[in-house]
């Protein structure tokens, strides 16, 4: 299940992040219109009047003319508590959907206007890195965490190192198939990297995010690569409770080598290097 996602026209890269991931979640369903804005009998992250009240006129009729049949030159009249009232009306009386407002609601005029904190808690609200028995969810839930890590990686929000110290070597060694393992371990040896950075790119070159959330619980990742970013770009305002993943260590750990050559260059890559300080606060 992969969706194209039209890329972000925002300037900086923590706003792409947001616009892309939000974009995603709805259209994969892991969050719905429903949870977004408020409707009647549920609360939403947004009321209609947090919304309007964001908005400039111009924003506001392009919202208000296809959500309630308003003239034109009325919504741009509009004032935003006149404007909340209205459209809360149309969403109530079922005259327009939740997913008709976001319709008209541009995903980049969402980042720029709405409180980012709100929108990540938006984002969050489902849990979806929470294990599910059900099939269907699982999938969409870890296809959703491979868009985030991508995301991320591309707007440079996450660097290799951020995700591959942030899951941890004790957790790859546990959780990776013995073959996909011995491929990271034979291209850290092929590639010889001289820096912590150029070491974690070489392993998320073979171990990539869809590798990663096919094999490490999600709660694990969210914990570890998520959740720090969050904290980093001032998503949250105080550190999120960690996720705690349900997988016991594994008693022993085998790697498939051939040599004991091949076990110490495992061992030398496996050994999780020296922290620095993190980078990249949100402007």
């Amino acid at each position: 299940m992969s969706e194209q996602i039209t890329e972000s026209r925002l300037p900086e890269g923590w706003q792409r992040f947001l616009s892309e991931v939000h974009v995603h979640s709805l259209k994969t369903c892991v969050r719905e219109g429903t949870d977004f804005v408020n409707v009647s009998g549920k609360t939403a992250t947004f009321s209609c009047a947090v919304i309007m009240a964001s908005l400039d006129p111009d924003l506001r009729a392009k919202i208000l003319e296809p959500c309630t049949n308003m003239h034109p030159k009325i919504a741009f009249k509009m004032d935003a508590a006149h404007a909340a009232v209205s459209l809360q009306i149309a969403l109530d009386e079922l005259v327009c959907l939740p997913e008709n407002a976001l319709e008209n609601f541009d995903p980049d005029d969402r980042v720029l206007n709405l409180d980012t904190q709100s929108l990540w808690s938006f984002e969050t609200g489902s849990e979806y890195w929470v294990e599910t028995k059900v099939e269907a969810e699982t999938t969409r839930n870890r296809e959703h965490m491979r868009f985030v890590l991508e995301v991320g990686l591309k707007t440079g929000l996450l660097t290799p190192t951020h995700v591959i110290v942030g899951v941890g070597y004790k957790a790859l060694l546990e959780h990776l198939p013995d073959e996909l393992l011995d491929r990271a371990i034979n291209a850290v040896r092929d590639a010889n990297p001289k820096t912590r950075e150029e070491h974690d790119a070489v392993w998320l070159g073979v171990v990539t995010p869809e590798e990663l959330v096919k094999y490490v619980p999600l709660d694990h990742i969210y914990a570890g690569v998520i959740v720090p970013m969050a904290e980093r770009n001032e998503f949250v305002d105080k550190p999120e409770p960690a996720a705690v993943s349900n997988t016991e260590p594994s008693p022993e750990v085998t790697v498939n080598s051939e040599s004991d050559e091949d076990v110490d260059v495992a061992l030398d890559s496996l050994a999780a290097p020296p922290k620095t300080e993190d980078e990249s606060p949100k402007a």
